[in-house]
């Protein structure tokens, strides 16, 4: 099981806006797990993001971090 962070560590970490999660997530492009009223979100899809952020910007058609 891969390491899971909330929201604002995830924002700070990967400089990626708390928004830009939550879309991201609405897209299909990451899935994020609840602890309770926490959202939790997945290091190794977060990575995979950030990796793929970092060429540029995202692919127009989503693909689930996981799946890549």
């Amino acid at each position: 099981m891969s390491t899971r962070i909330s929201t604002a560590d995830a924002a700070l970490l990967y400089r990626i806006p708390a928004r830009t999660l939550r879309n991201w997530h609405a897209e299909g492009r990451i899935t994020v797990h609840r602890d309770g009223r926490n959202l939790l979100w997945d290091c190794d899809e977060l990575d995979q993001l950030a990796e793929q952020r970092g060429r540029g910007r995202l692919p127009r058609t989503p693909v689930m971090a996981h799946a890549l």
